[in-house]
């Protein structure tokens, strides 16, 4: 066996464990999980992944809070919903490990592979180079984010790990129903999933030039292991 290919088996074998772990984690969650924000304008429910799948404004909200901070009562109830599903997970996996580490397969995680030809190596490395261009330029540390609007007057960011962020007009919100105000908040929140979609696609092309740079590697390892035998 190669090296290239003792360490992909080795990247293979660190990737099952983690999704053995991921997996048993997500079986101890409950499919949603919702909770409100202090007031009880708002109720947000998310899923075993902690992403908001639903946001409910109460009917009486300008009773509970202002226009003002309905943006902020949208987050709070996120993270309260997030929160309570970390508990949630953490007590039914404290409660029956193995049981939760059996209820759900692991999905398989691997190394990129790839089939067929690859690439030139002169038009992977530009492929490459215009890739490390675009990170450069990005904030380093900041997570991949999409927005999602309903109009001018509501706008949410999501990210892979939850809700970050949710503006609404309050001088729209103000005469606005509940009804109205989820309605618009959901829609919003429905672009912003579909565009985390949509980055989500970019980032797999990314990985296909990850298979392909491996598939040159596996190509040239035996000759390299070749030429050193007989040297």
């Amino acid at each position: 066996m190669s090296s290239i290919d003792e360490t992909l088996a080795h990247l293979r074998r660190a990737a099952a464990s983690t999704a053995a772990t991921l997996a048993a984690v997500r079986a101890a969650a409950p499919e949603e999980t919702t909770a409100t924000d202090d007031s009880g304008a708002v109720a947000v429910a998310v899923d075993r992944r902690g992403r908001p799948v639903g946001v409910r404004v109460a009917d009486d909200w300008n009773r509970r809070t202002t226009p003002e901070e309905l943006g902020r009562a949208v987050l709070a109830a996120a993270g309260a919903a997030t929160a309570d599903l970390g508990r949630a997970m953490s007590e039914a996996l404290r409660a029956d490990a193995g049981a939760a580490a059996d209820a759900l397969p692991a999905e398989p995680v691997a190394v990129p592979a790839f089939d067929g030809t690859p690439r030139p190596l002169t038009e992977l490395a530009e492929l490459a180079v215009a890739q490390l261009s675009g990170a450069a330029a990005a904030e380093p540390a900041a997570p991949a984010t999409a927005t999602g609007s309903a109009g001018a007057h509501v706008t949410v960011t999501l990210a892979a790990t939850g809700l970050v962020g949710c503006d609404v007009d309050p001088r729209w919100a103000a005469p606005q129903s509940g009804v109205a105000l989820s309605t618009a908040v959901n829609q919003a929140l429905g672009e912003a999933a579909r565009a985390l979609v949509a980055l989500d696609g970019r980032r797999q092309e990314q990985d296909t030039v990850l298979a392909e740079a491996f598939a040159h590697l596996r190509a040239l390892a035996p000759a390299t292991t070749d030429g050193e035998a007989r040297a």
